[in-house]
């Protein structure tokens, strides 16, 4: 594991030559931090055209949500502190796409192989376009779906993962880490909903959603992802939260990424103004103490959830370098 050590020493004093050991002193602050366990460190360099910008990095998720897309919060049933995001009206969130397999009143069989996998047989041509690594997901009592009125198993329910498809039949494999679970069955679905089969692509397991309008203020914090399908997502809180409906968080109201970094410097040649995560004003402007001279750059240093970083060089004239230093 990497170790950070961050050591910062300020001194501002009034003495007329510079001194070591100056005898008029404004401030003498100094803080140091030894050893952080830190993840993939980078140090990269950036030059960035007069007036150009540029994104340094962003590990946001791609959603669709807009000004329309309202959300109910739910305690799930059936598992206790988990709580579900789910869209109720006006444009889709995009947490992943639903392949929307035609299942209503076809005959599936399920059949258990003796190699841990499971195989689903429809009457009729419904599978044709599943993809190897599509997700499935059968909702039951067991994933706090018992509205959907779920004809499979139990031990049938949660997710999948398909590895092989035609276009009558999926044969899938329980996600890596699960204990494998599964039983023969022959069932005919009701609802379309009652088999769920998801891109690959998309909101992940373990991505992280920060809550930031539309929702209880209580609600409004950063979640792991534990769960998800097209239409929500889920995740745990120790921490009671309300229950709400029709809540409309707008465009920004709730944002998904894959990871984060602890820690960001920021080096400039240039005036630059730096946004982050997704900030689109112009309010946080590096300004160096001699432009164009390694000796006189401009920096910032931060401990924070950063996930986006864009920069903007400030000069009509001249490229800017910009120096960037992260670890998770």
């Amino acid at each position: 594991m990497p170790l950070l050590n961050s050591i910062s020493l300020n001194t501002i004093y009034n003495d007329s030559t510079s001194s070591n050991n100056p005898s008029q002193i404004f401030l003498d602050w100094s803080r140091n931090s030894y050893s952080i366990d830190v993840k993939n460190p980078l140090n990269q360099k950036f030059s960035i055209v007069p007036g150009g910008n540029q994104v340094l990095f962003n590990n946001q998720r791609t959603l669709t949500i807009d000004g329309t897309t309202s959300f109910d919060i739910l305690l799930n049933p059936a598992l206790s502190s988990v709580y579900r995001i789910q869209h109720v009206g006006g444009t889709a969130p995009g947490f992943r796409t639903n392949r929307n397999v035609p299942s209503l009143g076809v005959p599936l069989t399920v059949t258990i192989n003796n190699n841990a996998t499971a195989t689903i047989s429809a009457g009729s041509v419904i599978f044709n376009i599943v993809q190897v690594g599509d997700t499935v997901f059968i909702p039951t009592t067991m994933t706090g779906d018992a509205g959907l009125n779920s004809p499979f198993d139990v031990n049938n329910g949660g997710y999948w993962t398909v590895i092989g498809s035609t276009s009558t039949s999926m044969t899938m494999t329980r996600l890596a880490g699960e204990s494998f679970s599964g039983v023969s069955e022959l069932v005919t679905p009701t609802n379309n909903l009652q088999l769920q089969v998801l891109t690959s692509n998309g909101v992940q397991v373990g991505d992280s959603v920060k809550i930031n309008a539309g929702f209880s203020a209580v609600t409004q914090k950063t979640f792991v992802i534990s769960a998800l399908t097209a239409y929500w997502i889920e995740f745990t809180s120790t921490v009671p939260l309300p229950l709400e409906s029709g809540i409309i968080p707008g465009a920004t109201g709730l944002t998904i990424y894959t990871t984060v970094k602890k820690f960001v410097r920021i080096e400039s040649d240039q005036d630059v103004v730096v946004r982050f995560n997704g900030d689109t004003s112009n309010n946080l402007i590096l300004s160096p103490r001699s432009p164009a001279s390694s000796s006189g750059i401009a920096w910032l240093d931060m401990w924070a959830s950063v996930w986006k970083v864009e920069i903007v060089n400030k000069s009509p004239s001249y490229p800017v370098n910009v120096l960037l230093i992260t670890a998770e």
